[in-house]
């Protein structure tokens, strides 16, 4: 039993995340638009052609971070995210 304990640790130590951009932190420019999410965000892309909005902080209005066509909303990490 204690070589089993022994042989699973290191598999739990050593992960790590493979979700590049996970907070879509690394984009391109601030949008106004509805739908950009796919042209503006890097490592991400939409597997339909619905309409992922991209909010951010420094947009104003419709897209805009906390408040936006929504409602009001703060992103969980950093000053984007997606919905």
């Amino acid at each position: 039993m204690k070589i089993l304990f022994f042989l699973f640790i290191p598999f739990q130590l050593l992960s790590q995340n493979l979700v590049m951009n996970p907070s879509f932190e690394k984009s391109k420019m601030c949008v106004e638009n509805f739908g950009r999410f796919n042209q503006e965000v890097f490592f991400w892309s939409t597997p339909s052609f619905g309409t992922t909005d991209f909010f951010n902080v420094c947009n104003k209005g419709f897209v805009g971070v906390p408040i936006n066509f929504h409602g009001m909303q703060n992103s969980f990490d950093g000053e984007k995210y997606a919905g």
